[in-house]
């Protein structure tokens, strides 16, 4: 019941009931909270502080470099260094350590004076302040624009200063080749003006180049491993039109050589690697040492021939690039193909791997990991020419000079390397990336190299000075696959962002910017050869872990989709095309490879078959 207090006339009969309780009072009424509503209330307060201690960390400025973090720390009274700790693990304590100062300064009571304390703030200006002391220099805009434009040499060794003079005479020889024939493509063109004549020229050439694309149909499939296949590539034609070899690998570290359009193995599948397959390159001059490997092959087991007919001469021209030091060398002592594996190892083989036997040393053949039967059938272990070791983790792509002479592999130790595919030498330990390299890859001419990886970022080397000499940033995510055109000055990057870019290095600057595919581009490879149409990457080809196979328009209307194909069930893992546009192949982790060709590039040609 309210009672109406103006009713009473007597104020201390309204105190004498206020203080019995009978009579609430005027102001607010305090009740006690209970105990899970108290507990309640502090871990709210400690989640508010919680996140604002992150906000105000993740907004502090914190050096690099970590001679300078360490510097900080020291200047906050806080060990340089912990046990297993390392540069960034040691950035992130300074970030946690600054922000918990900075939360107790804002918290200080002043003192008599009005003042805190030693501010934290006057702590990290007296550390940078110390650090710009011990380089030398104020810390201004100019002098950080000087630093960052300084140029810095290494010593190299008299075989890097050769194998640059040596690419540098054949990357001399390619460019005025290669301009010479555009040149004369160029003025075989009658009437019109020279622009009339150049523009009319180029809209055929790549008119004919996409109406060899549209013709790419399915014509074969096969699986040669119980495992995932990772890797392949195609060799060049031995004659225009002549066979192409596949090489392909997996994760079981065997590799399969394949006779196209036939697809019929040459030799019996071998062991390579005793980890995944990461990378296949075949030497520029394959395709004579195979050829020769193929028709041995084919004498010895018909009876006709015997093992010496394998070892004839195989020339001059291919000794030479292929690392012999004439033309008396045998097809089997010749380098015909690279493979990098997961084993950190790179190795060269020659065109009859398995010619040989005893392959890999006990010790890479433990009974823990058995030979793996590839069909049912046991992988032989070859010997090969060369191991190439260096690398301190597991190797991905690979990719041969054009000359020949030297071969690139990239590795997750963040360095991609150069060696001497005749001695086996590490010419060329390149630094850079801040992350894996994974990919690289030639210009036709071989006066560039381009590598990508990890970092999303497309770095272009000059191969006869070592710079640097251009950068691409702009991907989002880890680069994985990297193509160089047959025009000479066109890079193409597929990432793990869906999209695939055109690099042009004449204009420093992106081409385009495909929106390819619904999952991470793990292959591309342009076509439009410069060996078999005037105008050199006309179009361009992309596959995915979504499982397609997409062709672009790299001539006429840059970045139209001209071709899209299911190519598997399960994601790409590789994609090549062939010098002469007549075959395309895929391999997936369906653990199967397809071959994509015209029908009338499948004509079918004698038997190239070893008894398996």
């Amino acid at each position: 019941m309210k009672r109406d207090l103006s009713t009473f006339q007597d104020a201390a009969k309204v105190d004498a009931g206020r203080a019995a309780g009978h009579i609430a009072g005027g102001g607010a009424i305090a009740m006690p909270l209970s105990a899970a509503a108290l507990a309640a209330k502090e871990r709210h307060s400690a989640l508010v502080a919680a996140l604002a201690k992150r906000k105000r960390a993740r907004e502090l400025a914190l050096p690099t470099n970590d001679n300078e973090v360490k510097l900080e720390l020291r200047q906050l009274d806080e060990p340089v260094c912990v046990f297993g700790e390392g540069p960034p693990e040691r950035r992130e304590r300074l970030r946690d350590v600054l922000a918990a100062a900075l939360a107790r300064e804002d918290a200080a009571e002043p003192d008599e004076t009005g003042a805190i304390g030693t501010s934290v703030t006057d702590a990290l200006l007296a550390a940078r302040a110390a650090a710009a002391q011990l380089a030398g220099a104020a810390t201004t805009p100019a002098r950080a624009e000087a630093v960052a434009a300084e140029l810095f040499y290494t010593e190299g060794t008299p075989a890097l200063r050769a194998a640059r003079l040596e690419i540098a005479a054949d990357s001399l020889r390619r460019a005025a080749t290669r301009l010479a024939t555009e040149q004369a493509a160029r003025a075989a063109e009658s009437g019109g003006s020279a622009a009339a004549r150049a523009t009319s020229w180029g809209v055929r050439a790549a008119q004919r180049a996409v109406a060899q694309l549209v013709g790419l149909q399915p014509q074969h499939s096969a699986s040669p491993d119980e495992r995932p296949l990772s890797a392949l590539a195609l060799s060049k034609p031995h004659a225009p039109g002549g066979r192409v070899t596949l090489a392909v690998g997996g994760w079981g570290g065997t590799v399969r050589l394949v006779s196209l359009p036939e697809c019929e193995p040459t030799q019996p599948a071998f062991r390579a690697h005793t980890e995944r397959i990461g990378g296949l390159a075949f030497h520029p001059d394959a395709a004579a040492l195979l050829e020769r490997a193929a028709t041995a092959a084919i004498a010895r087991y018909d009876g006709n021939g015997d093992d010496a007919h394998g070892d004839a001469c195989c020339g001059d021209g291919a000794a030479d690039a292929a690392g012999g030091e004439g033309g008396d060398r045998s097809c089997s002592d010749l380098v015909c193909l690279a493979t990098a594996g997961g084993d950190g190892i790179a190795r060269l083989w020659p065109a009859r791997p398995t010619q040989t036997h005893s392959l890999l040393t006990p010790s890479d053949v433990t009974a823990s990991e058995p030979t793996r039967a590839v069909n049912g059938r046991s992988a032989e272990h070859a010997t090969p020419l060369l191991e190439l070791r260096g690398h301190t983790d597991r190797l991905g792509r690979c990719a041969f000079h054009p000359a020949g002479g030297h071969l690139a592999t990239t590795s997750f130790d963040g360095t991609w390397r150069l060696w001497d595919v005749r001695t086996g030498v590490e010419l060329l330990l390149q630094e850079g990336h801040s992350r894996a390299v994974y990919c690289v890859a030639f210009q036709p001419d071989g006066a560039l190299v381009a590598s990508a990886g990890l970092d999303a970022l497309v770095r272009v080397w000059d191969c006869r000075s070592g710079k640097c000499i251009q950068a691409f940033p702009g991907h989002h995510r880890p680069i994985l696959s990297l193509a160089a055109s047959p025009d000479g000055f066109t890079f193409a990057s597929g990432s793990a962002d869906h999209t695939v870019r055109l690099w042009d290095c004449r204009k420093r600057r992106p081409l385009a910017v495909l929106a390819a595919h619904a999952n991470l581009v793990s292959a591309v490879a342009f076509g439009g050869s410069s060996e078999s149409w005037p105008h050199a990457g006309a179009w361009l080809l992309s596959a995915s872990f979504d499982g397609t196979l997409r062709a672009w328009d790299t001539a006429l209307q840059i970045g139209g989709n001209l071709k899209t194909a299911r190519a598997h069930e399960a994601r790409v893992t590789d994609a090549a095309l062939s010098v002469d546009d007549r075959f395309a192949v895929t391999c997936s982790f369906d653990r199967t490879w397809k071959l994509w060709a015209r029908d009338d590039a499948m004509q079918r040609r004698p038997r190239v078959h070893v008894a398996l």
